[in-house]
């Protein structure tokens, strides 16, 4: 009867190295186990099982699309935000324009008043 025991975490690193040198830089796998490597090392160095790359896609389309989300509801609450500044700039506006003509008007009545009183 023969035991097996689990590799090491050495030897697991170890073994995909090889791997990836076997398939080479021209392979689709070579390069991208190289490119794993070192997060795999930090993780199962940490003793953390590594994430799978089905996870880590289906994580990111997670945060991609909640992420859409948010940018969609804080363009409208902008678009909120300025509609509702430029009703009230409009409002002030109008308001300013409305007490200018009230004094233009009293300023003319107050001229013509004056006239009258001097040329009187």
């Amino acid at each position: 009867m023969t035991i097996t025991t689990a590799p090491t975490k050495a030897e697991e690193l170890a073994a995909l190295r090889e791997l990836a040198s076997r398939l080479g830089p021209d392979s689709y796998l070579g390069p991208w186990l190289l490119d794993c490597l070192g997060y795999l090392a930090a993780e199962i160095t940490a003793d953390i099982r590594p994430t799978s790359p089905a996870e880590m896609y289906r994580q990111a389309s997670e945060w991609r699309i909640n992420a859409e989300a948010a940018s969609r509801l804080m363009r409208a609450e902008a678009r909120q935000a300025l509609d509702n500044a430029n009703a009230t700039a409009d409002q002030v506006l109008a308001k300013a324009q409305a007490e200018a003509e009230e004094i233009r008007e009293r300023l003319a009545s107050a001229i013509r008043s004056a006239q009258r009183e001097v040329w009187a």
